[in-house]
């Protein structure tokens, strides 16, 4: 009978492999196998899931994270950001949450608070401003115990845990002339970014004509309603220094002065500040609003001074000014800087070490071109040859409508114009068109040391207009090097894509010139991808890109890896456009999936199950990788490890040759010692069920949550909810970013 059994398995064993679609699965010859258990056993490139976020988060959703980007770094740092009080020490949670350093150890990921402690501080709902680059100091604003509420100070937490001083974010003025009777003080400094080690700092203040108290420091003659520059170098300081003044330290603008670029009358999001902070600090790139501005101080009225349209300017060591866009003859002996009414200037960005400038004007600083053209300002270039005309090449004007991306060195420039700048065709045997959105890519010509050269890339179309809007946090990328470049386009740009629908995900190599669309399905799976519901990258992480500490990328250094999201199921086990946000029929919100592409495949790193919804969006979202690749981050609500043991949504790492232990199995216990400790309630717990919108308690539902159980009366498409607003928050300084 052991033997006839036998045979029988055997048999039915042989029939099920030969059966249509089935395998028997290898074993696992990565290095990590003994962590690729459950939903890790599916992830490429020995991948395994690691828990970032600690399981107790006080019921708060973790709603930012952001880690190294440096090319060294090597993933083992994360910022968290929560709405939930847990880590050590918990005294430093406000009732708002609180920030956090994650860092991986030989055992796991530990979750540390970097905020001040209430002990010594009052609460006045900020979190941390600033982390600096290796994470080691952060930088807040808040008042001592011992001062008015209104009192209020930038300090940098120290390694050791110490904390520093730097200055007054408002004039002791303004804090002798508040009063208790104000029941909720302002605080009107916004931190705008600094160096890489915040040991210097960049802050605006903005003057407000209806207010009894005048927030300007002393010998700021702004006029209000607009904001004005300042700088703290060092610790201990008593005033800090005006950024925005000419080489003899007079004010150029009372209209406004801003970093990177002017921001003035329109939304702080629209600022462009691409490394409008160099590392040190000692080079900060700053714009000023034209002069005519009206106003009140003091109760009496005002006309503010300026020139006469915007300019952009540089400030070195705190010491030197260097006028941009207006260069002087010893700068450039070419240009022509009779004043124009009607050309303002707009600052686009800077290379990483603040070497090279590069902004937009329709001054006709090198030619008759009266068009809008994308100049560099080159530091580094001989005397009188400073100011080079990057947009030439069209006798009817370049029409430069904006840039794309910079590298970090500045040596590639993208940009997108109208005008027709070569005439030489790109990889595909396409060609520019005059009055179209081309894309072009301004870089080094190796056949002509010395000089550069311009290449046509491919034709965008006005709703790809994102792509080269004057803001940091824009749906394109472009590694280090400025080799490839990652964006998403509605255009039918690949071969492969001749019947695609909606926007698609492209790379673009600029060594090969090949362009490649990267948003594809996985062995043709789902029509090969060609039509997509929500795709985006990262985006990538620059809130408002004015963070010393770096920023999350969808794009490896050496462009290998890809990382991006969509709600269409690229791969066999992926949700296909599953609603999970639905109102009279529409759909608002669906269920995404978090996808890499390497080597030409597409393959999932989410579990592709979850289907919860966190703050009315989808609980996956992907939040960026390190610059090796070997680390993707995400948020998901699916326990994907055997540590996770809540329902609350948490940040995951898929990493390479990652992974860590389960938890050893509970001791048995009896009687009495069953019950456990006392433990007290957390500082700033937020109920779960005020910031998770999923099942609550129980187990992630399976199910299609297509229905509501709330209608809003004001239709309106459901957007992650930002958090209260802080100059700045989550990756990079006012300079870093790609």
């Amino acid at each position: 009978m052991r033997v006839r059994g036998l045979l029988v398995a055997l048999m039915s064993l042989a029939v099920w492999v030969l059966m249509p679609g089935v395998s028997v699965a290898a074993a696992d010859s990565c290095p990590n196998a003994v962590y690729r258990t459950g939903p890790s056993a599916n992830l490429p490139d020995c991948r395994a899931y690691e828990q970032v976020s600690p399981p107790f988060k006080a019921g708060g959703v973790v709603l930012d994270a952001f880690t190294n980007n440096l090319s060294a770094g090597d993933g083992s740092n994360m910022f968290l950001d929560s709405l939930g009080g847990f880590g050590e020490p918990l005294d430093n949670a406000g009732p708002q949450g609180s920030d956090y350093t994650a860092v991986r150890t030989a055992s796991g990921w530990v979750s540390r608070s970097i905020d001040p402690p209430q002990s010594q501080f009052q609460i006045s709902g900020l979190t941390a401003d600033d982390v600096s680059q290796d994470f080691s100091r952060s930088l807040f604003r808040r008042s001592p115990r011992s001062s008015k509420p209104f009192d209020y100070r930038f300090y940098r937490r120290e390694p050791d845990g110490s904390f520093v001083e730097l200055g007054l974010t408002v004039p002791p003025a303004a804090v002798a002339a508040w009063v208790p009777a104000d029941l909720s003080p302002p605080n009107p400094a916004s931190y705008e970014g600094g160096s890489v080690d915040l040991s210097r700092v960049l802050f605006s203040e903005q003057a407000v004509s209806h207010s009894t108290i005048d927030f300007l420091w002393p010998g700021d003659g702004t006029v209000g309603g607009s904001s004005s520059l300042y700088e703290y170098s060092g610790s201990g300081n008593s005033s800090p220094r005006l950024v925005g003044v000419d080489e003899e330290g007079h004010q150029i603008s009372q209209c406004g002065t801003s970093l990177g670029a002017n921001h003035e009358g329109g939304p702080v999001q629209a600022q462009a500040a691409f490394n409008a902070v160099s590392p040190n600090g000692n080079i900060v790139f700053f714009s000023v609003a034209p002069g005519g501005c009206t106003g009140e101080r003091e109760g009496v009225g005002v006309v503010g001074s300026g020139p006469p349209v915007a300019e952009v300017y540089a400030r070195v060591n705190g010491a030197a000014t260097v006028a941009i866009s207006e260069p002087s003859p010893a700068d450039c002996s070419a240009c022509d800087t009779a004043p124009a009414d009607q050309a303002p200037a707009v600052f686009q960005g800077a290379s990483q070490d603040g070497a090279k400038a590069f902004f937009l004007t329709s001054q006709p600083l090198l030619g008759g071109d009266s068009t809008s053209n994308l100049y560099l300002y080159d530091f580094a270039a001989p005397a009188g040859q400073r100011v080079v005309r990057m947009s030439a090449g069209d006798p009817a004007g370049a029409n430069v409508k904006g840039v794309v991306r910079i590298s970090e060195d500045g040596a590639r420039v993208y940009f997108v114009a109208g005008g027709v700048l070569t005439s030489v065709p790109n990889g595909q045997g396409q060609s520019a068109v005059e009055g179209e959105d081309n894309l072009y890519l301004y870089e080094p010509d190796p056949a002509h040391p010395g000089q550069s050269k311009t290449v046509f890339v491919t034709a965008l179309s006005g709703g790809d207009a994102g792509d080269w809007a004057l803001t940091d946090r824009r749906p394109v990328e472009v590694t280090p090097d400025g080799r490839f470049l990652l964006f998403l386009s509605n255009n039918r740009l690949t071969p492969d894509c001749a019947t695609c629908a909606g926007r698609q995900l492209y790379r673009y190599d600029a060594q090969s010139g090949e362009l490649v669309r990267v948003s594809i399905g996985q062995d043709g799976f789902n029509q090969n991808g060609v039509t997509l519901e929500s795709l985006s990258i990262v985006s990538p992480i620059y809130s408002n890109d004015t963070l010393a500490a770096p920023r999350l990328v969808s794009i490896s250094n050496d462009g290998a890896y890809v990382f991006f999201k969509s709600a269409t199921g690229l791969t066999p086990q992926a949700l296909n456009n599953v609603c999970l946000h639905e109102e009279e029929g529409e759909c608002y919100a669906y269920a995404q999936n978090i996808y890499e592409y390497h080597e030409g495949q597409v393959h999932l790193i989410s579990d592709g199950q979850d289907r919860n919804a966190v703050l009315a969006n989808s609980a996956v979202q992907l939040l960026g990788a390190s610059p090796s690749g070997a680390d993707v981050y995400f948020r998901t609500a699916d326990p994907l490890v055997a540590q996770d043991t809540d329902t609350q949504a948490d940040v995951y790492d898929a990493r390479i040759d990652g992974g860590f232990p389960a938890p050893a199995a509970a001791a048995s216990c009896q009687g009495e010692a069953c019950q456990g400790g006392l433990s007290t309630t957390p500082l700033g717990q937020v109920p779960g069920s005020f910031a998770f919108t999923g099942p609550g308690d129980s187990a992630p539902s399976k199910v299609s949550a297509k229905k509501t159980t709330k209608k809003r009366h004001v239709k309106k498409k459901a957007k992650k909810p930002r958090r209260k607003k802080r100059h700045a928050k989550a990756p990079h300084s006012a300079g870093k970013g790609r």
